[in-house]
């Protein structure tokens, strides 16, 4: 397409700051990869487990600690505790050999910021995504969720904003806020002189699922998601927004697929680990809207993951965030790309009274998507940079 032959790699100018950035981004986005810190520690759970599997679960050492009913979803979730002196992967393996299928490691999930800030222009990320300048009533009767840190609510761009917030943290202390509320700020923060948030009259429903475990790095459990999901599905919300990934995890799988069978849109973040990074989940999931980030000149995030689960680019190169005091920060991530498509699905489901299909929002969005890279789909920008319709810009 046109706009591929810059749009891969950053000019030579970016030079030794470009692969500082890498460098630093690399550290502060750790992959998935070492069995004994991807999940919690003890603890194995059962998805829909019938009586003989729980019987043979307790002949292993485990302990019912727990059965937690997610009726919206339709999932009964029983947490094992395992014995001492017992290795959670080693029993995870003997069970999965002996065929029990459905338990499975509480795996983690991470938040998809990074710690590089850089300024970028004025007016972007909104004009990227076509977003009409101003609107008295954006996302009036909308009603978004997320799953994300704790939210604070108190803070100038949000202090006014409906918000309605839920906690299903589980860890040793609450994480920090600040990525939760950044991207409650762009989802739905008032208008200010220096910056406005897509959709500020719509009704934001806040899962916070992440919490600190035994380290300041914030972390969400597969349960703590399932939980938050089945909790969005009770409030009816029309699009639910995930800045996060981790690996794969059967019930995160199901969760994230009775929240589409549902009939409401889920949007993710690709992943922050590079080229060569593994797949990210839940975007990666089938039925889930994948997005990578770029920056105001449509060149793909360095640190973004590839692959054939990217759906669409979004804004997500020092993206403009009010902080605490009102003051704008700058944020970098497949995190902060993600609330771009969300607004957009969001506006574009409340634009009928007809319940429209995940696969009509996926199409609708194919259809205004502008081509970046190679022609049509690929692994970097999906179907392309996502855009506002052309009939929303003019109301």
């Amino acid at each position: 397409s046109q706009h591929g032959s810059d749009s891969r790699t950053h000019d030579s100018h970016d030079g030794i700051i470009s692969h500082i950035g890498k460098f630093l981004e690399s550290i502060f986005s750790p992959q998935w990869i070492d069995e004994h810190s991807n999940h919690e520690r003890d603890i194995l759970l059962g998805v829909n487990v019938d009586q003989a599997t729980i019987s043979e679960a307790k002949n292993s050492g485990l302990k019912v600690w727990q059965q937690i009913e997610l009726k919206n979803l339709g999932l009964t979730v029983t947490t094992f505790q395992v014995p001492d002196k017992e290795d959670e992967n080693e029993l995870h393996n003997r069970l999965q050999a002996q065929g029990h299928k459905k338990i499975m490691l509480n795996h983690y999930y991470r938040l998809d910021s990074s710690s590089i800030k850089e300024h970028a222009s004025s007016g972007y990320p909104n004009s990227s995504i076509g977003w009409p300048v101003s609107c008295a009533s954006c996302g009036l009767g909308i009603r978004i969720g997320m799953v994300d840190s704790y939210v604070n609510a108190m803070v100038p761009i949000l202090g006014q904003q409906r918000i309605v917030r839920e906690s299903f943290e589980n860890g040793v202390k609450s994480s920090n806020s600040d990525h939760g509320t950044a991207i409650a700020s762009i989802l739905v923060g008032s208008h200010s002189s220096s910056f406005s948030g897509l959709l500020p009259d719509a009704i934001l429903y806040s899962a916070a699922a992440f919490s600190a475990q035994n380290s300041d790095s914030p972390l969400a459990t597969s349960l703590a998601i399932a939980r938050s999901l089945d909790w969005l599905i009770a409030q009816k919300v029309q699009v639910i927004n995930l800045s996060f990934s981790g690996p794969d995890n059967d019930l995160l799988k199901m969760a994230v697929s009775k929240t589409i069978e549902r009939g409401v849109p889920v949007i993710a973040a690709a992943g922050n680990h590079g080229k060569e990074g593994l797949a990210a989940y839940p975007a990666a999931y089938p039925g889930v809207i994948g997005i990578t980030a770029i920056d105001q000149f449509n060149r793909s995030y360095r640190q973004a993951n590839q692959g054939d689960y990217i759906s669409f680019a979004a804004p997500g190169v020092r993206v403009p965030v009010p902080d605490a005091d009102g003051k704008l920060s700058y944020k970098t991530g497949t995190s902060y790309a993600t609330p771009y498509c969300t607004a957009l699905v969001a506006q574009f489901l409340n634009q009928s009274r007809k319940k429209k299909s995940v696969q009509k929002v996926v199409k609708h969005l194919k259809k205004n998507a502008i081509d970046l890279g190679a022609p049509g789909k690929d692994p970097l920008f999906g179907w392309g940079l996502v855009q506002c319709d052309k009939a929303y810009q003019q109301d």
